[in-house]
């Protein structure tokens, strides 16, 4: 395939990609609406409490009987920002345009998120891939067939930080594979790695090993550019937290602010009053009902190179090893520290921040074997579009159930 042809399939790709926000963005129901509150409060009360605000949301805590969101405060305080702008610039508020400013906020976030992610894998698998021939096809998989994309246009923690992981790699992937690696990149690596990690907690588990992995490069270089830079986004969400709540700990470390008259978390219903065996809820996590694999089955290719990449004398064995330690790390930590895969939305989301790296290995299946005319790459199609079917479900409602979990729990989850 030429150069040409390809350049316009993968700009023709990007922007089907990106118009899947342009039009489903401006979801508000309960996850984004507690992020929504607050950032209307800060702007338009100059408060953290969102008492007043035109949001209500059952993630919601009190504190001194005055009602705060469960969210953590970096995402909300930069979109307070976003509000903040959209304001100055039309004169219109959540209370006198609601539809029209939360369709702005979350297609400004959504096209940040999605695209820094598309940027970065680009980038990535320039690298990733040593026969381009099947690039685009290995492009597709991450800018049609990623969970993270079907939540891009709902304002939610899992698309950045899953992004910012993402440009955190190519930065250290940069830092591993060229000779002469710029400062730099070890100081984007920071920023993105403590950005993902004030998004989202999980993102922990793959900074931890990421540390490690620049460390057996450089040393001091890692300390130095790397862990401090990343420490300063860190900083700010623990100083944004003590502001709004008057205490470092996280909101979910408190669980007692969850316990006020009237909350629902004194009395949850359904998926979140779930207590079941911890192996059935790691099955229906990953392989069952509300699993990874049934949401992607074209991730199941992954698997099928991983082996293979986690030899000692594979080209990739330190990627492969951070990025196999990364899910088991979160799969732990999801199966023992979450009940609920969730809540009612698309797929178990907790792990959509190690998704982009399952995606990963997945291309390498692409590179070796999509050119084999056969049943084999008959079945990754079927898979790749009943992928893609899911995710675009996922981008009209993903704060619903798939249709493809709906199905399945019918007739298997009893």
């Amino acid at each position: 395939m030429s150069g040409a042809k390809t350049s316009t399939k993968i700009l023709l790709i990007t922007l089907l990609s990106l118009f899947g926000i342009f039009y489903f963005a401006g979801d508000i129901t309960v996850n984004p609406a507690s992020r929504l509150a607050t950032m209307e409060s800060l702007v338009d009360y100059d408060t953290w409490y969102i008492d007043q605000s035109v949001f209500k949301s059952i993630d919601s805590i009190q504190i001194e009987g005055k009602t705060l969101s469960t969210k953590p405060p970096m995402l909300s305080f930069l979109g307070a920002g976003v509000y903040w702008l959209y304001q100055q610039i039309t004169g219109h508020t959540f209370a006198t345009h609601k539809a029209e400013a939360v369709y702005i906020v979350s297609l400004f976030f959504g096209l940040l998120a999605h695209g820094i992610f598309l940027l970065f894998f680009w980038k990535l698998l320039q690298h990733w891939m040593r026969d381009k021939t099947h690039l685009v096809m290995a492009y597709a998989c991450g800018a049609l067939a990623y969970l993270g994309y079907a939540y891009s246009p709902s304002i939610n923690n899992h698309s950045p930080a899953a992004a910012c992981l993402m440009a955190a790699f190519y930065f250290a992937f940069k830092i591993r594979h060229l000779n002469s690696p710029l400062l730099r990149d070890w100081v984007y690596a920071g920023l993105f790695a403590g950005f993902s990690v004030t998004f989202d907690l999980a993102s922990t588990f793959f900074c931890v090993p990421l540390f490690f992995y620049l460390c057996s490069k450089d040393v001091k270089k890692t300390i130095v550019y790397f862990v401090l830079p990343s420490l300063a986004p860190m900083i700010g969400h623990f100083a944004l937290t003590f502001f709004s709540t008057g205490s470092l700990l996280p909101i979910y470390a408190r669980r007692d602010l969850y316990a006020h008259p009237g909350s629902y978390w004194l009395n949850p219903q359904g998926l979140d009053a779930l207590d079941e065996n911890k192996f059935k809820y790691f099955f229906n996590s990953t392989f069952g009902w509300r699993g990874v694999f049934l949401i992607s089955p074209i991730l199941f290719y992954g698997l099928l190179v991983l082996k293979r990449n986690l030899q000692k004398g594979s080209e990739f064995y330190r990627e492969y090893l951070l990025t196999f330690v990364f899910m088991i790390a979160l799969t732990i930590f999801v199966t023992f520290k979450t009940n609920n895969y969730g809540g009612i939305c698309v797929g178990s989301r907790w792990y959509i921040v190690g998704m982009p790296f399952m995606t990963l290995w997945v291309v390498h299946w692409i590179e070796s074997r999509f050119g084999q005319r056969g049943w084999s790459r008959t079945l990754f199609i079927a898979l790749f579009v009943v992928t893609m079917i899911t995710v675009i479900d996922g981008l009209d409602a993903p704060w619903s159930e798939a249709e493809i979990s709906r199905v399945f729990s019918r007739y298997l989850y009893q």
